[in-house]
């Protein structure tokens, strides 16, 4: 049995006669949904504002920030979501 692979380690299955809590098993299934649906949703908003931060700097010709966006990936993120609430910038 190889120790490092999850899928063969054996001892990590919790079974009836050790004494398991299925409830608890299952709550930590749904926080772990959770968090990983939180953590999808915080990535999609990322690259939403990212790529209203191309659109906006193609549109209003701004290349030196496009091309500092393009780099300095949180500017352009910040960039992005700010112009949501403030179409000027």
């Amino acid at each position: 049995m190889l120790r490092g692979n999850y899928l063969l380690n054996f001892d990590a299955v919790a079974s009836p006669a050790m004494g398991s809590d299925a409830a608890g098993e299952r709550s930590k299934s749904t926080l772990n949904a959770a968090g990983y649906l939180a953590g999808c949703i915080i990535c999609l908003f990322a690259l939403a504002g990212w790529v209203t931060h191309i659109v906006v700097c193609i549109t209003t010709a701004a290349w030196w920030f496009l091309a500092l966006g393009l780099f300095v990936f949180p500017v352009a993120i910040l960039h992005g979501w700010v112009s949501w609430f403030l179409p000027i910038l």
